[in-house]
């Protein structure tokens, strides 16, 4: 093999054919006798070091680099250019000319110059979007609604807390207007139907015994299947029959106010004994 001072062509075959070697020589070829190795791990590029002897040179490393780190920066590339897509997925923005907040980039704005598709980032805050860089933390136990705090550095903003609702307070008066509304009722009752509840607790103890009315087994089919049985095995007596009908007229009044096919949800504790 030969190689052309002064740095090249390395590894020919053969000087031209219309040369004799010593005429190759003379023109600069020289005679490859040995190549430096290659270390391991190592992807190197070789110069021509002339051996001074008119005739002769070798191939000498020049520059190596170590196809580990190599591949380990390459990697590091690739990690780099997925974190920061990851990173700017997790990006919100804010856009306090609208009070519009956790955006994410957007895919158009209009600049001074034009509409612009696929925004920089600092075309974004060109145009009013701010990166929000905080969020003021919901306290314990309240519900909140935030507001834009510009950071006036023409780039970021802060989310801060703008209303709050004591949670546990908001319980407490929903519990309250459940409590009142279902007194307001109670109050409306009318004294027919405080009479047909009366009539109603009556009979229904004759029957199914002390507090039946608020006894969540006795329901309207428990009732209505124990005067059916006894109506086809033919026991049933004439007064029976009159309290199973009257029972049921009773049953759809307080039903209607009670709203959920139950008597026992009606207030009996206003129903003198």
């Amino acid at each position: 093999m030969y190689a052309h001072l002064p740095n090249g062509p390395m590894n020919i075959e053969s000087f031209p054919l219309f040369l004799t070697e010593e005429q190759a020589l003379s023109l600069g070829f020289r005679i490859q006798t040995e190549v430096e190795p290659i270390p391991e791990g190592y992807r190197v590029t070789y110069g021509i070091q002339d051996n001074n002897d008119r005739r002769t040179c070798k191939l000498v490393i020049v520059d190596r680099v170590n196809i580990a780190e190599e591949e380990a920066a390459a990697r590091k590339v690739i990690e780099d250019a997925i974190q920061a897509a990851e990173d700017e997925k997790k990006k919100r923005y804010a856009y306090p000319k609208t009070g519009e907040m956790n955006l994410v980039r957007p895919k158009e704005i209009i600049t001074p110059a034009g509409k612009t598709f696929n925004p920089t980032e600092a075309q974004c805050f060109e145009v009013g979007y701010r990166l929000q860089t905080e969020v003021e933390a919901v306290p314990e136990g309240y519900r909140v609604t935030y507001k834009i705090e510009d950071n006036n550095d023409g780039q970021t903003c802060k989310l801060v807390i703008d209303t709050r609702v004591n949670l546990a307070d908001e319980k407490a008066a929903q519990d309250q207007a459940i409590i009142d509304a279902r007194q307001a009722r109670i109050d409306a009752i009318s004294p027919m139907l405080k009479m047909q509840a009366a009539m109603f607790r009556t009979i229904i103890r004759r029957y199914f015994g002390a507090n039946a009315e608020t006894n969540r087994d006795v329901t309207y089919t428990a009732v209505f299947t124990y005067f059916v049985g006894k109506q086809s095995a033919g026991t049933i007596t004439v007064q029976e029959i009159a309290d199973m009908y009257v029972l049921e007229k009773l049953y759809v009044s307080i039903t209607a106010w009670t709203m959920d096919d139950t008597t026992w949800s009606f207030p009996w504790e206003i129903i003198p004994e």
